[in-house]
């Protein structure tokens, strides 16, 4: 039974606390839901401001970063180099001491882009008929080739220091070097 003082004071009444706990739950202003899953959580009032997209875990919350950033979604999408906000130099060091170049266009750069520099030298001055493969009219030095550098200096790419040799040749030549030191 529900005295009319009550219905007067409140916009809602109910039967029972139950009740009462489950509207308070559904009309919570906290709580949304996940964009991913679909589940209902609750999230501060500051942070539900402050997000675009809101998450129930973190597993959803990476799941939907790789949905949001994925191809054209991406705002950095196709931009290379420079225009890419990301971008450092168009030539870093790699882990192994050689110094690598951008090159866009190069048919054998790896997945960022880059080239050993020693390979573009030696396909600008030491190529020849045996050496070398033509791509879409230019030439470039053929893949199973490896370039030596001679001082051994891995950043002295200077034309007179470098050598086109085989694998096989470049591995043998560095083992018999090892035998006798």
């Amino acid at each position: 039974m529900c005295h009319n003082w009550r219905l007067r004071e409140r916009a809602h009444v109910f039967c029972s606390r139950e009740c009462s706990g489950k509207f308070v739950k559904e009309h919570n202003p906290n709580h949304v839901f996940c964009e991913i899953c679909g589940k209902r959580f609750n999230v501060k009032p500051y942070h539900k401001k402050k997000t675009k997209h809101l998450c129930c875990s973190r597993e959803c919350s990476s799941k939907l970063k790789k949905i949001t950033y994925a191809g054209a979604g991406n705002h950095q999408y196709g931009l290379k180099g420079s225009m890419n906000s990301s971008w450092k130099s168009d030539e870093k060091i790699s882990v192994y001491g050689y110094r690598l170049i951008r090159c866009l266009d190069h048919p054998f750069k790896n997945g960022d882009d880059f080239v050993f520099e020693h390979r573009l030298v030696a396909e600008k001055y030491l190529l020849n008929d045996e050496n070398s493969i033509e791509i879409n009219g230019k030439r470039y030095l053929r893949p199973e080739l490896v370039v030596h550098h001679i001082d051994k200096n891995k950043l002295n790419n200077s034309v007179d220091n470098l050598v086109i040799m085989t694998r096989s040749e470049h591995t043998s030549m560095h083992t018999t070097k090892r035998q006798y030191h």
